[in-house]
């Protein structure tokens, strides 16, 4: 049975982790080549950054999964989707999807950033590295003279397993604002999500229900889903679908997560199309249950052939 919200009392302590981190694997919830609405239309692309911390060599990995395609895992990284960092290195790859993975159709999706042994037999263990990404857009249709746009989560800690709600919180869609929903998937089966927008008196606007395909997201407009205009700041809440929580709590990959976030834009239709990546959080981290290993296994591992 689904959780509801009251119209009061909405108390309750939320324990997110860091959005970026140190770590072996990491999840940019969506990176983009693509033009998006508003007037001048927005022109969309993503640069990811990396940085190398260790006293030694690391190679790195990138893997692209498409919006809307039912992906499988990756079983390693060929020519042109690695690159070799010495330490203390910093590398930037300006728009991504087009440079790397040679994509230019209006396309975006989730990018895995890998630098695991498995993968790449000569790094240290750990290899630790730092990933951030900004997906921005022109301020004059695509020309050169500035740029306007969001840092993207890139942590894997905002997949969810729980069947405990997530919340993201200051959608608007107005004469200034627009908004987009998005939602991830972390599993290699075909999952369900349900979500509901909900105005700033806890009313709710608009629910329904996305199926999401195995290591994939989508990401729709407001406008797309029904909702035109509003006068208010909303908040959407995202839950996945009871069927498809887990029956196995420890298990890895964990089978069912998800991540979500909504996408403001400053321009509706006019504006400077500056955009905010706001990711859900889950109403609850719960701790790992009695007999799993510690940490709990990543549900990262859904992307990555063991």
């Amino acid at each position: 049975m689904r959780r509801t919200i009251g119209t009061v009392g909405l108390i309750f302590v939320l324990a997110a982790p860091a959005t970026a981190q140190l770590a072996e694997n990491h999840m940019v919830q969506v990176v983009a080549h693509t033009q998006g609405a508003g007037s001048p239309p927005t022109f969309w692309r993503s640069d990811v950054v990396v940085f190398n911390p260790n006293a030694a060599t690391v190679s790195v990995g990138f893997a692209f999964f498409p919006e809307g395609t039912a992906n499988t895992p990756i079983t390693s990284f060929p020519a042109g989707r690695f690159r070799i960092l010495e330490a203390g290195e910093t590398i930037l790859i300006e728009d991504i999807v087009r440079t790397m993975f040679a994509l230019t159709d209006n396309v975006k999706g989730i990018l895995i950033v890998n630098s695991e042994r498995r993968f790449f037999p000569l790094n240290p263990s750990p290899a630790l590295v730092l990933v951030s990404s900004r997906t921005y857009t022109s301020n004059d249709a695509g020309g050169t003279f500035g740029t306007y746009g969001q840092t993207v989560v890139t942590s894997m800690d905002f997949l969810s397993a729980s069947p405990e709600p997530s919340y993201a919180t200051g959608a608007r869609q107005d004469g200034q604002y627009r908004t987009n929903m998005g939602i991830g998937s972390g599993s290699t089966e075909q999952i369900r999500v349900h979500y509901r927008i909900l105005d700033q008196e806890a009313a709710v606007l608009l629910e329904g229900t996305k199926t999401i395909q195995p290591l994939s997201m989508k990401q729709w407009s407001f406008t797309s889903l029904g909702i035109e205009a509003h006068d208010g700041v909303m908040t959407v809440e995202f839950q996945l679908d009871p069927e498809d929580v887990s029956s196995n709590p420890c298990a890895s990959p964990n089978p069912n997560a998800f991540y979500a976030y909504i996408s403001k834009v400053d321009g509706n239709p006019m504006g400077t199309g500056d955009g905010e990546h706001i990711h859900a959080v889950p109403r609850e981290f719960p701790p790992p249950p009695s007999g799993c290993p510690t940490p709990r296994p990543s549900a990262l591992g859904g992307f990555l052939a063991r």
